[in-house]
């Protein structure tokens, strides 16, 4: 879990990674979802899987309703 501070004060959000099987071989995809209202907020869909990969997307958060 990680957190990120909003114009409306400091959130909780959670960060996923898996991976889905195609025919060329895997795909790694990463969501960010705020835990309070449970929307996604971040996603990255990469066909490779970096160590920060999940970490990377905090900075694609935008906060506007």
């Amino acid at each position: 879990m990680g957190r990120a501070k909003s114009a409306i004060g400091l959130r909780a959000m959670a960060r996923d990674i898996t991976y889905i099987r195609t025919q060329e071989g895997f795909v790694y995809l990463a969501v960010v979802i705020d835990l309070f209202s449970r929307r996604l907020v971040a996603l990255s869909l990469q066909a490779f899987n970096l160590p920060r990969l999940g970490y990377n997307l905090f900075g694609q958060i935008s906060f506007s309703s």
